[in-house]
This record gives C-alpha cells, sequence and structure tokens, in this order.
C-alpha cells in the first residue's frame, strides 16, 4: 500500500490498527499471525539466501500503520531461488581436493572456515562430513563447510605411587575414557633392572615411561615402569629387648 493510500486512511472511523510482528518468523507462522489480527497474507516475493531459508525478512505494509481489516500484507521471504544447488554426497575419508571439485561442480563454494574432529578412524586432513547435510537445497553460490579429520592427542597418565596391579588396572579404564586411546602397562622393572613378576599388588610404581603429561598420537600406548617392592610393617624386624635405639641428631620437638 502506498504512502499516499496509508495517509488518507488515517482517522477515518472504523479503521484496525496493524501490529504484524511477522518479520523473522517463518511464512506459515506470520501468515497466522496475520490473521488473527483480522489481515491476510498478500504477495509472497522470494529473495535468495543462504540462510535462514523460509523466514520473512520484509513486509508492506510496514508494522504499525493503520489499515482496513481485511486488507492483505504483503511479505519477502528467504529461498533458494527458482533453480536450487543440491549439496553433493560424499565418502567419509575422502581428500579434501575430491570433495572441494565436487562442490563447486554442484554449482555451491566450500567456506574458508573449517570444523575439526580429532578421530582415529579417518586419515589426517580427511572430510568425514559436511555442513548442510549432503542432498540440501541451497540458493547457487552458498557455501559448505567441511568437516576435516585430525589425529587426536592425548596426555599420558600418572601411574607414580600405584601398585603395579592398580596401574595396569587403571590403564584399561582410562584408555576408555580418552577417544579409544589405549594405555598399557608395558615392562614393569626394579630398580636393579630385573623384570618384576610374581604378586602384583606388593610392587609400587616409582617412575615411568613416557612421564606422565606426555603428548600422544597413538591409538594405544605401552609405558614402562620401574618398580619397588612394598614392606609390610610385619616383614620388618621388632628391635631386641635392651637394644641401643640412636638418637637423632636433630631435635625432633621444636
Amino acid at each position: 500500500m502506498g504512502g499516499a493510500s496509508q495517509r488518507a486512511l488515517c482517522g477515518v472511523r472504523g479503521l484496525r490498527v496493524a501490529t504484524v510482528a511477522g518479520r523473522g518468523d517463518r511464512q506459515d507462522a506470520a501468515e497466522k499471525k496475520l490473521k488473527d489480527r483480522g489481515l491476510t497474507l498478500g504477495t509472497v516475493t522470494p529473495a535468495q539466501s543462504c540462510d535462514d531459508l523460509g523466514r520473512v525478512v520484509d513486509q508492506d505494509p510496514m508494522k504499525d500503520v493503520e489499515v482496513r481489516s481485511e486488507s492483505a500484507v504483503n511479505v519477502t521471504v528467504r529461498s533458494t531461488g527458482p533453480k536450487p544447488a543440491m549439496v553433493p554426497a560424499i565418502s567419509r575419508g575422502e581428500t579434501q581436493g575430491v570433495v572441494v571439485a565436487r562442490i563447486r561442480a554442484a554449482g555451491l563454494s566450500v567456506s574458508q572456515k573449517q570444523n575439526r574432529r580429532a578421530t582415529f578412524d579417518f586419515g589426517p586432513d580427511t572430510v568425514v562430513d559436511v555442513q548442510p547435510k549432503p542432498g540440501t537445497p541451497l540458493a547457487p553460490g552458498c557455501e559448505v563447510t567441511l568437516t576435516v579429520a585430525t589425529t587426536p592427542q592425548v596426555s599420558v597418565p600418572s601411574y607414580v605411587g600405584k601398585t603395579l596391579a592398580d596401574a595396569k588396572g587403571f590403564g584399561t579404564t582410562l584408555g576408555n575414557a580418552f577417544s579409544g586411546v589405549a594405555f598399557m602397562i608395558g615392562t614393569a622393572t626394579a630398580a636393579d633392572g630385573t623384570v618384576v613378576s610374581g604378586d602384583e599388588k606388593s610392587w609400587r610404581v616409582v617412575s615411568q615411561t613416557p612421564t606422565a603429561g606426555t603428548r600422544v598420537s597413538t591409538k594405544s600406548q605401552q609405558v614402562d615402569v620401574v618398580v619397588e617392592r612394598i614392606e609390610s610393617n610385619a616383614s620388618r624386624p621388632a628391635p631386641r629387648p635392651g637394644a641401643a635405639i640412636r638418637v637423632p641428631d636433630q631435635p625432633v620437638i621444636k
């Protein structure tokens, strides 16, 4: 409705004030709001866009203009245009060059921004997903975003202070929690280099290789440890009655 016609209506009795809050709504929601206010949906003009498809971006008359009841309100709606392009299918693990060429051949462009996903299932820098999903209609020239595989990096946990039995159990549990990276105890040796065998609860880890906090990028990681025998109180000889006990050089009470 033109400005002159709108001014001519002002002040006429029986006019309805239209407060159309359809901008940003989807077309069907905007139509319902207009109907609830005693108005009708007029001409729908498509506006080619890459996002917010189906949403109202403009209207005529504008919000708060006074119009007669049952007047039509024209809207502009975001759309893919008359000849949309389809996001092509991909196979996960394909090289970026192959996927980019396929997207461009479909009449679309590739976003400079990439998403990253840490995984051992596909090679580094290969494509594991695209957004929007394959088969999505877009306006020609719209961007498709690639999700690219990266190699996970995980910190080696600390085993120092744990019994050898607990260290072995800890490695298995922690590995399951770190994106499939499995840590496992490798060789366990005493300080003199002897390989430890026997009751694993009787040995305590005093050092490890790799050290705690080392970043690794493998699906499974062996951790070698040096252990010491845990002495129980029962294994320590009791002092003989009347035996001399050495007084410490420094006072124990300050």
